[in-house]
């Protein structure tokens, strides 16, 4: 069963694409362990758009694993590219 934790924010350390699989955070700390079931978190650019809602190019990712501030994911879920 997916994990569920409301509220957990970070920002990405670097630069992402679209061929982007693994994502290096300032700090992961509070994000869940992917070990203990996935679970999916939502990326947009907050620096121009403070809700992922309003951000049209907001993308649902899943989360495989986490090895200290690095999540692994899983692109195109939910229908989105």
């Amino acid at each position: 069963m997916p994990q569920v934790k409301d509220g957990v924010k970070s920002t990405v350390k670097f630069t992402i694409d679209a061929a982007t699989t693994s994502v290096e955070l300032n700090n992961a700390a509070t994000f869940p362990d992917p070990a203990l079931g996935q679970y999916w978190v939502w990326m947009w650019d907050a620096t121009t758009t403070p809700n992922a809602a309003d951000d049209s190019n907001a993308e649902r990712v899943r989360v495989t694993g986490k090895a200290g501030n690095i999540l692994t994911i899983v692109r195109g879920e939910a229908g989105q590219t």
